[in-house]
């Protein structure tokens, strides 16, 4: 019923691993490689090794076969512990790693003797370095479990003494060996000197385990005092973890939220679609909360009395703002808009302009170009896609400044040279003046927009003409302590 440590029985049925993959035997022979030696042959296989009687031939084994892995890590894997304890003796760091970030654990873990445990004693006792990540951020824990060396790596996990269970440590590894871990010892559910069941499994597993295997720990978990119906934060948060799941969210997640969330509030469920959902567009999760008892309709931040579909856009979520928009569908007001102008993408904006609005979209255009010159990531998309609102005030004042203000000089101010060139594409002026007199490149050097100097000298050069504009240049180059500035200054007049 239960894999031994060596057996390999489900290795290749891995659905989900702490790395990208959890390395095969195979992959692992690539991580540690071997160096084929000058004759035909290639390394001894293990009976082979085994029969090398004599630790001086031992030795010289690994000496002829290590290529460039340092000899202790070699002998680790390929040997026994008289041969790395006579490497030590002769000096060997029991520190050292190969070029993949190996140590003497992950060898060990990969012993083809049957010597792990021996080896793992022996290194212990040396106080070799623990906890060390590979190139891949496998410890030897983690080696020596995806490999089915669970005396191994309980023992070595154990010495840890972790804050957490060896579960929760290996709880996104294959399945079954996680199920062979817990026949072999019920203790791995439990943190060290602990009595209850450490809940991190449950998350854990809710994030990356399928539905059957979810079950079968959240009946240990209840065999071992929990008592999910009654502990709302972690149905919340299962339910959360559930979500982000690759392959298994909506099983799992609908199971919780029926199984478990009859007495969760729609504020409850709102907590959820707020902090998580919307933002992943996770909206098959989301549909099911809504068909049980989540308002989308309610106001989630009740002091800004902000909607949910304000949210949406404002973090650019367009898919999630597609979903709240159907829900319940009624004319777009100016502080959606206002918040796409500001924070979100093109598409956003191509997706609201298309949409019944409740105010008039060109006696507004002046506070949304506004809110786009601010928009750093997506502001020049949107003025070269809002042209024709736009066009016909690119070369009026904003708003209420004092001294008047024109889109560049807003432009200049959130130094947003994209948005400059797309105003520029529509049809702004570079003659606009600030306070009736100051020229355009004079602003930038006087904001300490040096970049902005630079880009409207590259249009218009006779910005930098007349008597009194290089002593005002430098003047602010000095008063802003800007040497670049006052160099390039230099440049131009010369």
């Amino acid at each position: 019923m239960v894999n031994s440590d060596n057996d390999d029985k489900g290795e290749s049925n891995d659905r989900k691993r702490r790395m990208d993959e959890s390395p095969e035997s195979d992959e692992i022979e690539e991580k540690i490689p071997r160096v084929e030696s000058d004759s035909p042959s290639s390394l001894p296989k293990t009976d082979e090794i085994q029969k090398e009687k004599s630790l001086a031939d031992k030795l010289e084994y690994v000496e002829n076969n290590k290529g460039n892995i340092p000899a202790l890590l070699f002998a680790a894997k390929y040997t026994d512990v008289d041969v790395c304890r006579k490497l030590v003796d002769d000096g060997a760091d029991v520190n050292e790693r190969d070029e993949n970030g190996n140590d003497v654990y992950h060898c060990a873990a990969l012993n083809r003797n049957n010597c792990d445990i021996e080896l793992l004693d022996f290194f212990l006792k040396c106080k070799a370095e623990m906890k060390r990540l590979n190139v891949d951020e496998d410890d030897a824990v983690l080696v020596a479990f995806y490999h089915s060396k669970f005396k191994f790596a309980k023992k070595l996990f154990d010495v840890y003494k972790s804050n957490e269970s060896f579960l929760a440590n290996v709880a996104f590894s294959n399945s079954e060996k996680i199920k062979s871990a817990y026949y072999q010892d019920p203790s791995v559910v439990k943190v060290t000197g602990k009595e209850e069941f450490d809940l991190q499994i449950l998350k854990r597993m809710a994030l990356c385990q399928d539905l059957k295997t979810f079950k079968w720990i959240l009946k240990i978990a209840c065999d071992n005092g929990v008592d999910l119906s009654k502990n709302k934060e972690l149905q919340l948060g299962l339910l959360m973890d559930a979500a982000q799941n690759e392959d298994e969210s909506e099983r799992i997640f609908k199971f919780l939220l029926y199984s478990y969330g009859n007495d969760l509030t729609s504020q409850d469920l709102m907590s959820i679609i707020i902090d998580d959902f919307l933002l992943r567009e996770n909206l098959k999760c989301i549909e099911l909360l809504v068909n049980n008892r989540a308002d989308l309709n309610e106001c989630i931040f009740q002091e800004e009395e902000t909607t949910l579909l304000e949210y949406c856009v404002e973090n650019n979520s367009l898919n999630s703002a597609k979903f709240v928009y159907g829900k319940k569908k009624k004319k777009i007001n100016l502080r959606v808009l206002i918040c796409a102008a500001r924070y979100a993408s093109v598409e956003m904006c191509e997706w609201l302009l298309e949409l019944p609005m409740d105010f008039n979209l060109y006696d507004n255009g002046g506070r949304l170009f506004e809110e786009v010159l601010s928009n750093i990531g997506h502001g020049a998309k949107i003025i070269r896609r809002m042209k024709p609102i736009l066009r016909a005030i690119v070369n009026e004042p904003m708003g209420n400044y004092y001294p008047q203000l024109y889109p560049l000089h807003l432009a200049m101010q959130n130094e947003n040279l994209e948005a400059a060139s797309a105003l520029l594409e529509i049809g702004a002026s570079l003659k606009v003046k600030f306070n009736v007199t100051i020229n355009l490149l004079i602003y930038c050097l006087g904001i300490n927009f040096l970049e902005g100097a630079k880009f409207v000298y590259s249009i218009d050069k006779s910005q930098t003409m007349g008597r009194k504009f290089m002593g005002i240049a430098m003047m602010l180059a000095k008063k802003h302590g800007n040497q670049e500035m006052a160099q390039w200054l230099d440049e131009v007049q010369h």
